[in-house]
């Protein structure tokens, strides 16, 4: 019988490996009416295999096989089991067997940890949970990787979608994440950086995007394409420019790219102009398209869409039309707000 069992194990781990977790399911079927008694180690095997498939409902269906069969799930079944979930999009799932995991006294690894909170990261309602699970870490001495904390930053940096009270709070709890990666001597990679002007972007807060561009440098990484973006974006997010001037930032933001020897695209081009136009710079805003297609970097919707609101800052209601037409004549595809500023020409 015990050579039975390596052989059955053996078996499971090649479906597992091969990503044949229909194989692998057939198996454990199969084993219910022989004289080989599955053992954790068969478990999880298959929960590998179910992983790679994102197979969610074979996952926790196992789990309830085991309970039955008096098997006790362990770290790498549950963490599986966890993965499995948050990949298959039912993430609320996941943290739910972590929840289950802990009532039965298997320590999460910071593995499962970190697949828990990508769970939060796709799912708007349970970014609280993301903060919940990092105190949990610190209180019961889980270590910290940059990759998780990484994530929880993501999530500040999503929060101009999950409404005002989080959005507010977003710069806070991003910065404070960082004092953790500082704590726990992680190592901030370029994710890192990116995530944290993620979030300065949608807080329009370009001082602090600047200073962590330099910052940046300072430990031997090079700001990218993404960082840049988020720089410019960041100007004409800024709700406290009253004096008018975030728009020279967004040049100089721009200005540093180049040096950097970045080439800026249309997402770059298109913030620019927008921070030109809201900053009431509607002239420089109208000479940024000069400069795209000297560079042959395309229009987008945005593109079109603030070079009107411009061209209506200068009277230049026909301009404005004209660009329209122009916008339908290549395919582009009209919403909202570009009809709406159709409309105020």
């Amino acid at each position: 019988v015990q050579q039975d069992i390596i052989t059955f194990n053996a078996a499971m781990s090649a479906c597992a490996r091969g990503s044949s977790w229909l194989h692998a399911s057939q198996l454990l079927e199969a084993a219910k009416v022989e004289t080989v008694h599955p053992d954790v180690v068969s478990y999880s095997s298959a929960m590998n295999g179910f992983a790679r498939a994102e197979c969610w409902t074979h996952a926790l269906q196992t789990l309830t096989d085991m309970q039955l069969g008096a098997v006790t799930p362990n770290q790498v079944t549950y963490g599986a089991a966890i993965t499995t979930c948050v990949r298959s999009s039912h993430g609320i799932n996941g943290m739910q067997l972590l929840e289950d995991m802990k009532a039965f006294s298997v320590r999460p690894s910071t593995a499962i940890y970190d697949a828990a909170m990508g769970a939060c990261l796709k799912d708007h309602n349970q970014w609280q949970m993301a903060f919940h699970y990092i105190r949990e870490m610190k209180q019961d001495k889980v270590g910290f990787d940059i990759g998780i904390l990484n994530t929880a930053i993501e999530i500040c940096a999503k929060s101009h979608e999950w409404g005002q009270k989080f959005h507010e709070q977003s710069v806070y709890f991003a910065e404070k994440i960082m004092g953790d990666v500082r704590f726990f001597q992680c190592t901030p990679n370029l994710k890192t950086y990116q995530a944290l002007t993620g979030t300065y972007r949608r807080a329009g807060q370009y001082e602090k995007v600047r200073e962590l561009l330099v910052e940046v440098s300072g430990a031997r990484l090079s700001p990218d394409e993404v960082m840049y973006n988020s720089a410019i974006s960041a100007c004409h997010e800024s709700a406290r420019d009253t004096a008018g001037i975030a728009w020279k930032q967004a040049f100089a933001f721009f200005h540093d790219m180049q040096t950097a020897n970045l080439s800026p695209g249309t997402e770059h081009c298109s913030s620019l102009i927008t921070a030109c136009e809201k900053s009431s710079q509607w002239e420089r805003a109208l000479l940024i398209p000069c400069e795209m297609q000297r560079r042959s970097v395309n229009f987008n919707l945005v593109t079109y869409t603030t070079l009107m609101q411009a061209n209506l800052r200068g009277d230049r209601w026909e301009a404005a039309i004209h660009l329209f037409d122009t916008m339908t004549g290549n395919n582009g595809e009209p919403n909202l707000i570009v009809y709406t500023t159709v409309l105020a020409a």
